[in-house]
């Protein structure tokens, strides 16, 4: 069994980092997100946040709605990666 948050979530979502950001954006209370709010959240590079939210994009959870700024799409997917998200911090 994974034994951090980042085993489980590129056991699970194909990346280290992934679980992570998608708690931060299912967190938004607006459901916008910039980089550079994802980055001080998480701690990760702008490097790394800006190709995890391209991955959301690219899946259709994220819409751009400027550069570096997107609006996540209503999907259970979201509310599924902060619920195990929280899980695997406890």
């Amino acid at each position: 069994m994974p034994r951090t948050v980042a085993a489980l979530s590129k056991l699970v979502l194909g990346g280290e980092r992934r679980l992570h950001i998608a708690a931060v954006v299912a967190a938004s209370e607006d459901g916008e997100v910039t980089t550079a709010e994802v980055v001080k959240a998480t701690g990760y590079s702008s490097t790394d946040v800006s190709k995890e939210l391209g991955h959301f994009y690219r899946a259709d959870l994220l819409l751009k709605v400027g550069h570096g700024t997107y609006r996540r799409h209503h999907d259970p997917f979201w509310q599924g990666c902060a619920v195990i998200f929280d899980a695997a911090r406890a």
